[in-house]
């Protein structure tokens, strides 16, 4: 593969995908690239980052919004320090708090920050450059708030945050093809479907009210199962669509005005079921942490993955998923107490 001169490979979820549209749209030349592994679809692992390197020759590289891999980061990390060593500058910018030393990193010359939220994270290639518009702002506090980001709670009024997480959030996570589609691109291989949204959305500075106006043409608002209260707890034993579980507990906190919602779920890449315990985002650190004790108490022998306050707890049988009004029945005893 020819050298090209600046490489940025972002993560695939809204908060990835638009900051690597503000990186793009910053730096002349660069080329995009999200996505190139078929049965990862919806996420640029990062166990995977070490194999994308190894296929890329670049002057420099911007590696955006993906966490050191906590479960082998030896290897992530020389990774980086071989393509720095090698190939070319390595610029590695995120939010994610993990408990390994980045000290390797620093020693060997890599250009590293770790920032204090998602939307400084997006914000971070446009201070390197002095330069923030409004193309950019827009742009950031819509991939914060996809990604639960509390520093913006006062940017962002209810009306936006429904729509983020009815529709867009929602076409882009099932309808990126067809997005390229209506502003008249298509999807270049290389790039993947996100990285070719990427680029088209820069090449045609695509604003978020324009991006906006062509999701609501694509999907339906998030359509809510029957759900029930429980004091500050509202459930639902109805299963939404895949890849929507988190979603449909926003929605669900946003619309009763509760504190957690619990939803079931089925991840058909792992072939396995859960119960989404998820705190709303705009919940203080002391509820969420309650939920996270709860969490962490009641189902201490489980497999338990996602964010602070916002997990995914794996079920043994289905037939547990019966005890959810129990189970938020417990919980929302647990928050009085």
């Amino acid at each position: 593969m020819s050298k090209i001169k600046t490489l940025i490979i972002h993560d695939t979820d809204l908060h990835g995908f638009t900051a690597g549209v503000i990186a793009h749209y910053l730096i002349e030349g660069s080329k995009p690239f999200s996505h190139f592994e078929p049965k990862h679809p919806l996420h640029l692992m990062p166990e995977t980052l070490p194999k994308l390197l190894l296929n890329f020759k670049a002057d420099e590289v911007y590696i955006i919004d993906i966490p050191i891999n906590i479960r082998n980061p030896n290897e992530f990390i020389q990774a980086l320090i071989n393509f720095n060593k090698n190939i070319g500058k390595v610029h590695f910018i995120d939010h994610h708090k993990v408990n390994v030393d980045i000290k390797p990193l620093i020693e060997n010359g890599i250009d590293i920050k770790i920032t204090n939220s998602a939307y400084e994270c997006s914000l971070e290639v446009a201070l390197r450059f002095a330069k923030i518009d409004s193309f950019i702002e827009e742009w950031a506090l819509i991939g914060a708030l996809a990604d639960f980001d509390t520093s913006i709670i006062n940017q962002i009024d209810k009306d936006l945050e429904e729509i983020v997480c009815d529709v867009v959030d929602n076409a882009f996570k099932t309808k990126r093809n067809a997005i390229i589609e209506r502003l008249g691109g298509k999807v270049d291989e290389k790039y993947g479907n996100v990285g070719s949204l990427t680029k088209l959305i820069v090449e045609k500075c695509i604003t978020i009210d324009k991006f906006i106006d062509i999701t609501r043409e694509l999907v339906i608002p998030l359509p809510l199962p029957r759900y029930k209260l429980i004091g500050d707890v509202v459930y639902t034993t109805e299963m939404p669509k895949v890849g929507l579980a988190f979603k449909t507990a926003w929605k669900l906190c946003l619309v009763t005005n509760s504190k957690v919602a619990i939803v079931p779920s089925f991840n058909p890449a792992l072939n396995k079921y859960s119960i989404v315990i998820s705190t709303y985002w705009r919940e203080p650190d002391n509820v969420k942490r309650k939920v996270e004790e709860f969490i962490q108490t009641k189902f201490k022998n489980r497999t338990i993955v996602g964010h602070f306050g916002a997990k995914a707890i794996d079920v043994i049988n289905l037939i547990e998923f019966e005890n959810i009004p129990r189970i938020a029945k417990e919980l929302n005893e647990f928050l009085k107490s």
